[in-house]
């Protein structure tokens, strides 16, 4: 074997190595990175294949056991020497084996919540002030006798930016500190090299996204790793970035950080997400068009053709190179249409979706060279949680509830989730939740009501949380309000004494299963309907626990519903003193619920 041929299949089988790579880095969780293994490759002699297939050996023995005890599964960018936004609700989210238990710790805070049916979680740390001092995030998942634990070290607090965008935000010191081509430039470059050579701040730092290609859907891990401003690695960082992450630091003495998400020469519409492409009929249209060339490019592919016709341009190019003519660079080595950079998403769901819910504080500005300012992102997300029985129901939101929240903060920064369910007890919400004594559920019930009631237990909350959770994984929300409707039930069947209780182990059941201590309610008390009905004793004892359970946090409300049952009902027909509201009574029930939320929202 000649050498231009040793170094053909050299640079065949490292293409051949990338794509694993680039495969595995997409479903396993590797502890190498892409720039240690391109060192190592870029090593090998010509001529020496065979340390290649030794290699790949060795890689293989070091991939993970299928057999690890409990999953916990984390994105890239939660890893050592990260650092967390300052004064937010920081989002840490992961996967895991579905209904383990997870448990997160950090600066005196311990939270859990629960894998999902799908192996998701999600929770949210409460504010932390800026820290310098070096600690430990620990992320734990508990499956019975099971555990399985992250220790996440040398983390931060303070601010934390997104440096986003192709070439001139891409480019780290290392490729602008080479002799200038022009000798103007050459002091510009003295400046970079002297700042390179004696930058040296351990609380600047810098995640490096890697290259995630995904056409399809958005990717959970990504990949990168977390650096310091420190000789030798401050090399990595994108200099654009660091003059702005530099100048932050000295102003406002705090921890600072960059998520540097950039790769050069790039459409925008690869950093574009899929849904972007549906707000008009020439994106769409533009959209389905990149998909269908997409389609037709892979079903066209063939790698064997395209690594042949490579081999050969490359040895022509390698023969005209050794007989010292002018070749130009070397001929490109193939790629499937899948690792372009240039299709539609593909940077989205590669290399923005692993990072998107990671906590940001806003944008900063200088307002003169001795003050800056933070400003707030100016558009918070608010969440709205609707549920409860008949009356949350019956309630049309588009009447009044969303018209007003909209009004106030903006369409596009309000959530509105609802599941309402009627003639039903708080049993159904409230997993925790027993009779005063102990009986059974219902009243006079046989062994078989029994069992039947109690699988019933919990049954709505599960329902109502496979329409949260999805959302709270996709967007960081600032607020969440919950609006319950309900009591109807529990009053009629005499269980008013446990009622506060379980209202407010309810209230706690949520909190927990989101990770928020900072949730708001808002609770629609039962109307006058049954107030001097002594069949149903156990109305005003409910009554007077919605507003005990409202009282007593200053995150609670209550409305009054007494005067929503008087008029024509929702078919025009007269009511007086009903279970249910009237046509009106509707509207105002959801313009009360809206104006009671924006009030606890202000006043928190």
């Amino acid at each position: 074997m000649n050498s231009i041929e040793a170094e053909i299949q050299l640079a065949t089988l490292r293409d051949s190595f990338y794509r694993k790579i680039d495969t595995l880095y997409c479903s396993r969780d590797i502890f190498f990175t892409v720039a240690s293994v391109s060192a190592f490759m870029n090593s090998i002699p010509p001529r020496q294949p065979s340390a290649m297939k030794w290699f790949l050996a060795f890689v293989i023995s070091l991939l993970p056991s299928a057999a690890s005890a409990v999953e916990l599964d984390l994105p890239t960018v939660f890893s050592d020497h990260m650092v967390l936004q300052r004064e937010l609700n920081v989002p840490i989210w992961g996967k895991a084996e579905s209904g383990s238990a997870i448990e997160v710790s950090f600066a005196g805070q311990t939270i859990t919540t629960q894998a999902d049916e799908t192996g998701t979680w999600r929770l949210q740390l409460a504010p932390i002030e800026a820290s310098a001092e070096s600690r430990v995030l620990t992320i734990q998942a508990t499956l019975g006798e099971q555990k399985n634990q992250h220790q996440i070290q040398a983390v931060l607090a303070g601010e934390v930016r997104l440096a986003g965008g192709q070439s001139n935000i891409v480019r780290p010191f290392r490729m602008l500190t080479d002799d200038a081509n022009q000798k103007p430039h050459q002091p510009t470059v003295k400046y970079l090299r002297d700042e390179r050579d004696t930058a040296n701040d351990p609380l600047l730092r810098q995640f490096r996204s890697g290259k995630v290609f995904c056409v399809d859907e958005p990717q959970f891990k990504g990949r990168g790793e977390w650096s310091k401003a420190v000789p030798g690695d401050v090399n990595e960082f994108s200099d654009t970035a660091y003059f702005l992450a530099r100048e932050l630091r000295r102003q406002l003495n705090v921890p600072d950080a960059l998520l540097s998400c950039n790769l050069g020469g790039t459409l925008i519409e690869a950093w574009m997400p899929q849904e972007a492409f549906a707000t008009t009929t020439e994106l769409k249209d533009y959209y389905a068009s990149k998909q269908d060339e997409f389609k037709k490019s892979t079903e066209s592919w063939n790698a064997d053709r395209s690594n042949a016709e490579h081999k050969q341009a490359f040895g022509a190019w390698k023969q005209k190179k050794s007989a010292d003519q002018k070749v130009g660079r070397e001929p490109p080595k193939p790629k499937s249409p899948d690792a372009s950079k240039h299709n539609s998403c593909t940077l989205c769901n590669g290399i923005i979706h692993p990072v998107a819910s990671y906590g940001l504080f806003g944008h900063a500005h200088v307002k003169n060279s001795n003050q800056l300012q933070t400003t707030p992102a100016k558009n918070k997300q608010h969440l709205f949680i609707m549920t409860g029985q008949s009356n949350m129901d019956r309630l049309n939101l588009d009447l009044s509830f969303i018209p007003t929240v909209e009004a106030k903060f903006g369409k596009a920064n309000v959530t509105v989730i609802k599941d309402a369910q009627r003639g039903r007890p708080i049993r159904q919400w409230y997993k925790a939740w027993k009779t005063a004594d102990g009986q059974p559920a219902l009243p006079d019930a046989t062994p078989k009501q029994q069992a039947k009631d109690t699988k019933l237990i919990g049954t709505l909350y599960d329902r109502l949380m496979k329409k949260v959770k999805p959302a709270v994984q996709e967007k960081t929300f600032d607020t969440i309000t919950f609006c319950w409707m309900q009591g109807e039930k529990d009053a009629k069947y005499g269980h008013g004494s446990v009622y506060a209780k379980s209202l407010q182990g309810l209230i706690k059941q949520l909190s927990d299963d989101l990770g928020r201590d900072d949730i708001n309610f808002v609770i629609g008390r039962l109307s006058d309907f049954a107030v001097d009905d002594p069949k149903i004793p156990d109305w005003n004892v409910v009554r007077s626990a919605q507003v005990k359970v409202a009282n007593a946090s200053p995150r609670g409300a209550w409305l009054n519903t007494d005067d929503l049952n008087d008029g024509l009902d929702q078919l025009g027909k007269p009511i007086k003193n009903d279970l249910h509201c009237s046509a009106e009574g509707y509207r105002l029930l959801g313009k009360r619920f809206a104006e009671k939320a924006i009030e606890l929202i202000k006043a928190n």
